[in-house]
C-alpha cells in the first residue's frame, strides 16, 4: 500500500517494525513497513525521525514529496539503488539507435490506445448523442494509430517532433471527450498554475503516480534524466516522462472524471489550490486504483505493480534491444 500523509504537523516516526503517525503528540496510526510499498508526503509542516528513513530505505520504501499541486519536492531513496550501470550506459546510447523510435512508438500508441479505450468505457454510461459523439472521438483518437507506421527506422532524434504531433493530435480529441463527459465543469487540459477543480485534481493526481513511476524506473536501473520519448533537459525526468504516459488514463484520468461525473465535491481554496479533504478524495481514488488487481499478460496485477513490471521490460527492450510494449488497460 501507498501511505499519503497530508496533515500540517504530522511527525512520522517507527517503532519495531512499523511506522507510526502523530499528531498533537498522540499516536493516531500505525503502519507495518511489510505492508508499505511507498510513502508520499504532502502537506507542509510534515517532520519524520531519522530513524524511520533508515528503516524505510533499509525495506526498500521509497519516500517521495509533493507540494499541494502534486508537484515533485523530493525522492529519497538508498544511493545504493543507483548502481546498476550496465542499463544506463544503453540507455544514454539509445537514442542514436533506430531501435529508439520502436520504443518511443510503443508508448505513444499506448497512451493513444488508452486514451480511446477510456473514452469508450465512459460511453458506456451515456446515451443518445453524447454516446455517439464519445464513441466518434475515440475513433478519431485510434485513426491516428496509422501514422506511426508510417514513420521511418530512424533515430528518435530524427523522428521526434512527429512523434510528439500525433500524440498532440490524439490528445486534442482526448480532452474533448473529457470534456463532452463533464460538460462545463472542464474546458481545456491545464498544466502548472490551473485553478479549475478538475485539471488541479488531474495534476494532483499525477504527482501522486510520478512518485511511483519514479521508484519503478529506478528499481529497473534505468536513468530517470534520460528520455528516448521526451528530450532531455536539465532538471527534467524524461524517462520517468516516458513510462508515466502508458498510465495516467487508468491510473489517474479514470478516477477523477469518476470523481466529478458522481457529483462528488472537489473545493479549492482562496489560494487556489485544492482544499485538504479534496486532495484526499483524490488520493484516495488514486492509490485504490493502483492498489486494484488488473490482467495483463495472462495473470492478475496490481496497476501498481504492473508499473514495475513496464520499467523493467523497458529496461529490457533498451538493454538488448527487444520488443517493448506498452501497458493498454481495458474497458
Amino acid at each position: 500500500m501507498y501511505l499519503v500523509v497530508d496533515t500540517y504537523g504530522a511527525f512520522l516516526g517507527k517503532k519495531s517494525q512499523r511506522l507510526q503517525v502523530e499528531i498533537d503528540g498522540k499516536v493516531t496510526e500505525e503502519y507495518p513497513f511489510m505492508h508499505l510499498d511507498g510513502l508520499v508526503i504532502t502537506s507542509k509542516g510534515v517532520s519524520l525521525s531519522t530513524d524511520l528513513l533508515s528503516a524505510l530505505i533499509g525495506n526498500g520504501i521509497m519516500t517521495y514529496i509533493t507540494d499541494y499541486r502534486g508537484e515533485p519536492v523530493a525522492l529519497i531513496s538508498s544511493p545504493a539503488l543507483h548502481a546498476t550501470v550496465k542499463t544506463r550506459r544503453k540507455q544514454l546510447l539509445a537514442i542514436y539507435d533506430s531501435h529508439s523510435t520502436e520504443i518511443a512508438k510503443s508508448i505513444v500508441r499506448g497512451k493513444i490506445k488508452n486514451q480511446a479505450y477510456l473514452l469508450k468505457y465512459f460511453s458506456k454510461y451515456r446515451r443518445g448523442e453524447k454516446k455517439n459523439t464519445l464513441i466518434d472521438l475515440a475513433e478519431k483518437i485510434t485513426s491516428r494509430l496509422g501514422e506511426l507506421k508510417k514513420i521511418p527506422n530512424l533515430p528518435v532524434e530524427d523522428t521526434r517532433d512527429t512523434l510528439l504531433n500525433i500524440e498532440a493530435i490524439a490528445g486534442k480529441y482526448y480532452w474533448q471527450g473529457v470534456n463532452v463527459i463533464l460538460k462545463d465543469r472542464f474546458q481545456r487540459r491545464e498544466h502548472r498554475g490551473s485553478k479549475d477543480p478538475v485539471n488541479s485534481s488531474l495534476n494532483y493526481g499525477y504527482g501522486i503516480i510520478y512518485g511511483r513511476v519514479w521508484q519503478a524506473v529506478i528499481l529497473a536501473g534505468l536513468e530517470p534524466f534520460a528520455g528516448i520519448l521526451h528530450t532531455d533537459r536539465s532538471g527534467r525526468p524524461s524517462m520517468v516522462l516516458d513510462l508515466i504516459e502508458e498510465f495516467r488514463q487508468f491510473t489517474v484520468d479514470r478516477p477523477v472524471i469518476s470523481i466529478f461525473s458522481r457529483g462528488r465535491e472537489i473545493k479549492i481554496d482562496k489560494k487556489g489550490l485544492l482544499s485538504k479533504e479534496s486532495r484526499r478524495l483524490v488520493a484516495d481514488e488514486v492509490i485504490k486504483r493502483l492498489e486494484t488487481p488488473h490482467s495483463f499478460k495472462g495473470k492478475k496485477h496490481t496497476l501498481s505493480a504492473i508499473i514495475q513490471i513496464q520499467a523493467r521490460n523497458l529496461a529490457t527492450a533498451i538493454r538488448e534491444r527487444k520488443d517493448y510494449k506498452a501497458f493498454t488497460g481495458r474497458w
